[in-house]
């Protein structure tokens, strides 16, 4: 756990995204950002990956 502790205190932002996928229902993602990360900006070009286990 403590690998996962030292990676929480990394980040500086954590982005849940909540929608709805093509089939209609409800998709829930989470992105995590950190200070090694580039500035964010967030738009419809922004591509980001979503974490599996935020």
């Amino acid at each position: 756990m403590r690998g996962a502790e030292r990676g929480a205190e990394r980040a500086v932002a954590v982005l849940r995204v909540r929608g709805e996928g093509e089939d209609g229902r409800g998709v829930e993602q989470c992105y995590r950002f950190t200070r090694r990360a580039a500035p964010l900006r967030i738009d419809e070009e922004t591509e980001v990956t979503p974490l599996s286990d935020c």
